[in-house]
């Protein structure tokens, strides 16, 4: 959000600097995107030191929608939104990426554990982790459109001013954060300690049922938070539901590893969690899965990803369109309704 909020600023002053040129509006808004996509891309990779992954996110989460919109498509280039957008989006994924690690170093944004998949008769076991995460983003979506709906009464129906949206929203926030500390922003910190493992590998830090707990708290005080108003995104607190269902999901599998049935430990499954709910919330599937194997550096943690994500993904996308003709039915049936009285006040009238 950062990279992107600093090239819509940059994109919004050299417009205005520019008013009084020649160029047609619709390239200056071509143009304005594709600086925000680079700004982007510049965000991923340097926060995670993954520069693919920046590259692919800024198509998938900036330029993709738009172009399905009809934004794009007149302004040249290979995507249709100038002739250099393609190329700054490299160069300013490959920039941030390089800075990021002369300053900061090469250390990744949270601590990740060493990748391990027992056998590939493991991998059906991920399928229904990507179930699970694709449930979890059609809930966080059906939670934001409550909230957003709860937000609107307020205005409209009890008067409360939209400034106080906010205010009233980190105070409810607060409250939820004195029972559970753990769904605040800490950096990954809270991330590295669901990922972490002392002792034994199937050791989880946290017990299955308070992991899907916080996922339902994170889940509800990150829709809170979105339609107060407050300052924040929804990647980080993706990654950790993610960490936190798929940990949950791979300790649930730990008397089957026990048994001695091939499972790997539970960071495994907290790992392709994040990418999962990753995908599904955000809907940036390649996005997720190339973050996770820029992060792991490992090959065999492919296979996973794309079972759970694939699957994240349809469930997301499948709820999506279910939405949408629902929403198309009402307004139908709302014309048809208004028609009906139109027809009847006119017979009357005759």
């Amino acid at each position: 959000e950062i990279g992107s909020s600093i090239a819509g600023a940059m994109a919004g002053s050299a417009s205005s600097s520019s008013t009084s040129s020649a160029s047609p509006s619709g390239n200056s808004g071509s143009r304005r995107l594709g600086l925000i996509a680079a700004g982007s891309a510049a965000g991923i990779s340097a926060g995670f030191g993954a520069p693919i992954a920046g590259l692919f996110f800024a198509f998938e989460s900036i330029l993709q929608p738009a172009a399905n919109k009809g934004g794009g498509g007149g302004a040249g280039g290979s995507t249709g939104f100038g002739p250099l957008t393609t190329e700054s989006i490299i160069l300013s994924s490959v920039l941030a990426a390089v800075v990021s690690t002369q300053l900061l170093g090469a250390q990744p944004a949270f601590v990740v554990p060493a990748f391990d998949i027992e056998n590939l008769a493991e991998l059906p076991f991920y399928l229904p982790l990507g179930l699970l995460c694709g449930a979890t983003a059609v809930a966080f979506r059906t939670s934001s459109n409550i909230l957003s709906g709860g937000f609107n009464m307020l205005e409209n129906d009890l008067g409360v001013p939209r400034y106080w949206h906010a205010p009233l929203g980190g105070l409810a926030f607060g409250c939820v954060a004195l029972v559970f500390p753990e769904v605040t922003y800490q950096g990954f910190d809270n991330v590295n300690s669901i990922l972490g493992a002392e002792g034994s590998v199937y050791r989880s830090p946290y017990p299955p049922a308070l992991l899907f707990e916080l996922v339902l708290v994170k889940l509800a005080s990150t829709a809170l938070c979105k339609q107060a108003g407050l300052v924040g995104g929804v990647y980080a607190p993706s990654l950790f539901m993610g960490a936190a269902l798929g940990s949950a999901y791979g300790a649930a599998l730990v008397p089957l590893a026990l048994a001695g049935v091939p499972v790997a430990p539970p960071q495994a499954y907290a790992l392709v969690g994040m990418a999962g709910v990753l995908a599904g919330v955000c809907r940036v599937p390649l996005t997720a899965i190339l973050l996770l194997f820029e992060l792991t550096h490992d090959y065999r943690i492919i296979l996973p990803l794309m079972g759970t994500v694939g699957v994240a993904s349809w469930v997301a996308g499948a709820a999506d369109r279910s939405m949408v003709i629902a929403q198309q039915r009402n307004v139908e049936e709302e014309q048809a309704v208004t028609a009906a009285a139109a027809e009847g006040g006119a017979g009357g009238g005759g």
